[in-house]
């Protein structure tokens, strides 16, 4: 969620279009790509080598487009191959799914290997609309890091947040439609079939533990809400320029993207703790949101909202009482607000050091979440802070970046340095360190997510070729 990765679209410009010319050229096919290797190493200490190394992956991206100006087919691919160099059989730390599956939006995955298609879509456009058909992203509104008004392309948490930008939204079978206006643009999407998120299975690194407690949490996916006509996901933005400021109006009717994760009974495993078995349960929800920025001299200000009268969560009980706490859990509706708000600041380092040729940014976001009903759990992710500090030298080939996350509510926080490398020839090099930490203050409310990670502090480093 804190990274800068490129990411390539295809957006068209009314600007470079010519209806007459467009018809009578030749298909083009551009492709683009990159192989990477990513591997994890866990820093927690006494434990041996095969246990530390948590994951060696190698990526392979591919995109293409093909057609014309006017029409054309484009496919972004992912290919991933988990190679375990340690003891075979050993490391079991990383799976992208415990068995053979084929998702909804053709994502095949089983322990080792994963292919998804997460932009594959038919483009036709003419001078006052764009129409796509297929997988598709949409990156709505304005905020870095948690976007309240992105309602439609489930997250990706079976690493936590350390997918790259463009791995950590799946991509929906959906059709939208873009029409331009003189100073506004109005883009409707239709998505006919529910995805939904994707966690970490309980025996993997990045599964939900309580290691300090009785209990551990045993979270399990699902297959998404069937496709009936009453799940159909329907949305619109409306977005304009006026006096310098972006801003833009959205609404969606459809599944919630962010599942209520129910308690519903317990289950225990041989020399194993007692596991508490938590399903993710969709609903319906109607949702509104306003996103705005503007630039003010060196800063880019950014705020986004969205708004819910029938969001759901889950009912409180007391969790000291363990005696009486009663499953399965039961959700319960209530109205409900999520903003972020921030800004970037471009430092002008030159000024006091000229002959500094890099961009050095600095990002600030605060994010909240709210329901208005009392009786509900607070949301997991809320009371936000996000920082970032990132600069470039030596012509943009050593690339620095400081992140840093904080739960100001349930004292969690992430801090992630990395430097890059890119010898401008196809190769870069990336070296990063993320340390967790968290704490559980009150036995009867939830914790932190960072704190059932507090013990997986790693290094992480990639090699890649762009080609």
């Amino acid at each position: 969620m804190v990274h800068n990765e490129k990411h390539h679209y295809y957006d068209y410009d009314e600007d470079d279009y010519d209806e007459d010319e467009g018809e009578g050229e030749e298909s083009e096919l551009f492709l683009t790509g990159f192989i990477e290797n990513q591997s994890i190493i866990n820093s927690y200490e006494n434990q041996s080598f095969g246990d530390a190394w948590i994951k060696n992956e190698i990526r392979n991206k591919v995109e293409i487009k093909y057609g014309k100006d006017f029409f054309y087919f484009f496919m972004v691919n992912n290919l991933y191959l988990n190679i375990d160099i340690t003891e075979p059989g050993l490391n079991k730390k990383y799976e992208y799914s415990e068995d053979t599956q084929l998702s909804r939006n053709l994502r095949l995955s089983n322990s080792n290997f994963e292919i998804n298609f997460n932009e594959l879509y038919i483009n036709y456009q003419t001078e006052k609309f764009r129409i796509r058909a297929g997988n598709q992203i949409y990156g709505w509104g304005t905020a870095d890091v948690i976007n309240p008004t992105s309602y439609f392309n489930p997250i990706d948490f079976r690493e936590f947040i350390f997918k790259d930008d463009d791995e950590m939204k799946f991509g929906v079978p959906s059709v939208s439609g873009m029409f331009f206006g003189d100073n506004c643009t109005v883009e409707v999407v239709f998505v006919p079939v529910h995805v939904p998120i994707e966690i970490s299975s309980y025996n993997s690194f990045w599964a939900v533990e309580n290691d300090d407690a009785l209990y551990s949490v045993f979270i399990e996916n699902s297959d998404g809400l069937p496709v009936e006509v009453k799940n159909f996901g329907f949305g619109f933005r409306v977005s304009l320029s006026y006096n310098g400021a972006d801003i833009s109006l959205s609404g969606y009717h459809g599944p919630d993207k962010e599942p209520v994760h129910l308690p519903v009974g317990l289950f225990v495993k041989p020399n194993e703790p007692v596991y508490v078995r938590v399903e993710p349960e969709y609903h319906i929800i109607d949702m509104v949101g306003l996103d705005f920025s503007k630039t003010l001299g060196s800063f880019v200000v950014q705020f986004e909202v969205a708004f819910s009268p029938n969001k759901n969560g889950f009912v409180r009980q007391n969790l000291i009482d363990t005696e009486n706490i009663k499953f399965p859990f039961e959700a319960g509706e209530s109205s409900y607000i999520s903003y972020a708000t921030g800004f970037n600041y471009f430092i002008p380092v030159n000024r006091l050091f000229p002959e500094h040729e890099g961009d050095a940014v600095f990002t600030l976001e605060w994010s909240q979440q709210k329901y208005f009903e009392n009786d509900l759990y607070p949301p997991t992710f809320s009371d936000i802070f996000t920082l970032r500090l990132e600069d470039s030298f030596y012509n943009s080939q050593i690339k620095t970046s400081l992140s840093g996350i904080i739960d100001v509510k349930n004292s969690g926080f992430l801090l992630w340095p990395k430097l890059e490398y890119d010898f401008l020839n196809g190769f870069s090099i990336e070296l990063s360190y993320a340390s967790i930490s968290g704490k559980h203050e009150d036995e009867n409310e939830l914790v932190s997510l960072f704190y059932y990670y507090k013990d997986n502090d790693i290094v992480l480093w990639k090699i890649k070729y762009e080609y």
